[in-house]
């Protein structure tokens, strides 16, 4: 049996903004965290809602319900177009 966890992301994005419509790969986005319960994201986000950078864009908040032990890809990596890549660069922490 599965259990639900819950990631906060905080993305770039004005209000109105449709998720449906939102190519996610093209937003700029930052994992907060991961979390046991909702309740426990919502907590966070509120603690950050009025700091640096995170205030400048008030409806850039998303709450993601995932299944743990649930992975994804099963019939692979579809779309990638060029070389591989070499390896991910590590975000710079301000």
């Amino acid at each position: 049996m599965s259990m639900i966890v819950f990631e906060l992301w905080h993305y770039q994005l004005g209000p109105d903004v449709d998720d449906e419509e939102v190519d996610w790969e093209e937003v700029n986005g930052l994992r907060i965290g991961l979390f046991s319960t909702r309740a426990m994201a919502e907590a966070a986000l509120e603690a950050r809602r009025d700091k640096e950078g995170f205030v400048d864009w008030p409806d850039g908040w998303r709450i993601w319900d995932c299944e743990l032990d649930e992975a994804g890809f099963e019939d692979g990596f579809p779309g990638w177009e060029g070389p591989p890549p070499g390896p991910a660069a590590r975000p710079k922490l301000h």
